[in-house]
């Protein structure tokens, strides 16, 4: 798991601003967590013994990754530093499901065919990917670090207009076709945003208990 360099667990804390490229430290159960356990579970707590590595992301953000792969012949610093930026890639590619076509949101009722919609869902999103990559010119991958590129949800929406027509029946037409689509997906470009944006508070969709509500009462009443 990551860990943010500042508010967190006080050894992941002390660790950030060590400098070091990696430690071995113990994280103590907080008491927040500690009361959630029944008293049985409390007496069998032990602190856990894990392997941070410093994390320094392009734009100069620093983190923290926790592992218990602690092996460091097996495991070398590099090698878990560049399986977590791969990890990363599909955290986004789980995003982008969410966000650009509402995977959450099935249109079938049985097991069968919620599959058949996420596999759907899946194979379309690879191949406007691909598709997507096709746009570029490889000069301009290879040479220019640019923030520019076709954006993904209107190379989503060109394939799923054209995907029919994309069949063998026809191959002379489904070239020309492939060729408008690539057209289509350069039009629309994606400008990545010069600085950072804020990061989001995590929403709790849980219902609040009473004490949870008995608090924001009052911290309204102060206010």
């Amino acid at each position: 798991m990551r860990c943010p360099a500042t508010s967190t667990f006080p050894a992941v804390e002390a660790f950030a601003r060590s400098g070091r490229a990696e430690t071995r430290l113990w994280l103590t159960p907080s008491d927040t967590f500690k009361r959630s356990l029944t008293p049985a579970q409390r007496r069998t707590l032990a602190p856990l013994r894990l392997r941070a590595i410093r994390l320094e992301a392009p734009d100069g953000t620093v983190s923290v990754l926790l592992t218990n792969l602690v092996d460091l012949r097996r495991f070398p610093r590099a090698a878990i530093i560049a399986l977590y930026w791969r990890r990363w890639a599909v955290e986004t590619h789980y995003r982008d499901e969410k966000t650009l076509q509402h995977i959450e949101q099935f249109h079938s009722h049985t097991p069968h065919g919620i599959r058949q919609e996420l596999f759907a869902i899946l194979i379309g999103c690879v191949i406007a990917r691909t598709l997507t990559a096709l746009s570029v010119p490889l000069e301009s991958i290879e040479t220019a670090q640019s923030t520019v590129r076709p954006q993904l949800k209107n190379a989503l929406m060109s394939f799923a207009r054209e995907a029919a027509l994309l069949t063998p029946a026809h191959p002379e037409k489904a070239i020309v076709i492939l060729q408008e689509l690539l057209n289509a997906i350069r039009q629309v470009k994606y400008y990545q945003p010069k600085s950072q944006r804020p990061s989001r508070p995590r929403v709790n969709k849980q219902p609040a208990n009473k004490w949870q509500s008995d608090r924001q009462r009052k911290l309204k009443e102060a206010a």
